[in-house]
């Protein structure tokens, strides 16, 4: 079971070039390739996609098979409508709330394949191989530096109480964080042996995602 998370803060009140020259269009572009070539690559792959954004996240997609399942243009217009929606939070617990709501949907999926093994009797040792890739674009998102002080401790404890949860349950997190400082989403990472990517070139996003998080494998996270 994979999810992918990616969020749209950084194109708050404009759709033109960001992040290096990366505009909107281009941005959602890369991703769906992304995503394809995950599906491509594990035909028993359980995949699903979520967006956060200024009026929260919401499930994309789900069980995503085959390469006409995401239409870029669809999702273009989605991420859209969630930009011009009332900004109901504020990007921190947006941004908790979808991690959170993917946490609980991969952890659902573990569930129901293991009473499915149990059913026709079938033993598996606890894998790795459930992951959640979060694609930050955005600084004010999941900042660290902004998640220490006491002030923000109802920001910071829900993800660590998801990086716990998600260790516990051996799910996998990998981030790559296209923010202008380092994301929260690296403990996470750390914790449970994933990997953290902070792009130099955020204009060349697929080709990271590509070699990252597609070919091999991401290696595990470790000391800068």
């Amino acid at each position: 079971m994979i999810a992918v998370l990616f969020d749209v803060h950084a194109w708050i009140g404009s759709n033109t070039a960001r992040l290096g020259g990366l505009d909107l269009s281009s941005y959602v572009q890369h991703i769906c390739v992304y995503i394809r070539a995950l599906a491509l690559c594990d035909d028993g792959v359980e995949l699903s996609v979520f967006l956060v954004g200024p009026s929260g996240a919401r499930l994309l997609a789900s069980d995503v098979g085959d390469a006409d399942d995401l239409i870029v243009p669809e999702v273009v217009g989605a991420v859209q409508r969630c930009l011009d929606a009332p900004d109901v939070y504020s990007t921190p617990p947006a941004w908790a709330c979808g991690f959170l709501q993917a946490l609980c949907h991969v952890k659902k999926a573990i569930t129901v394949r293991e009473a499915d093994d149990e059913l026709v009797g079938i033993s598996r040792r606890a894998d790795r191989h459930h992951r959640i890739v979060s694609i930050v674009s955005s600084a004010g998102a999941t900042s660290l530096a902004s998640s220490a002080s006491s002030a923000s401790s109802s920001r910071y404890l829900p993800f660590m109480n998801g990086f716990f949860a998600a260790q516990r349950d051996n799910i996998v997190l990998d981030c790559c964080d296209l923010g202008s400082t380092e994301s929260l989403f690296r403990q996470g990472c750390m914790l449970t042996s994933g990997f953290y990517l902070k792009p130099k070139r955020p204009e060349s996003l697929l080709e990271y995602l590509m070699t990252a998080f597609v070919a091999g494998g991401p290696p595990p996270a470790g000391p800068p």
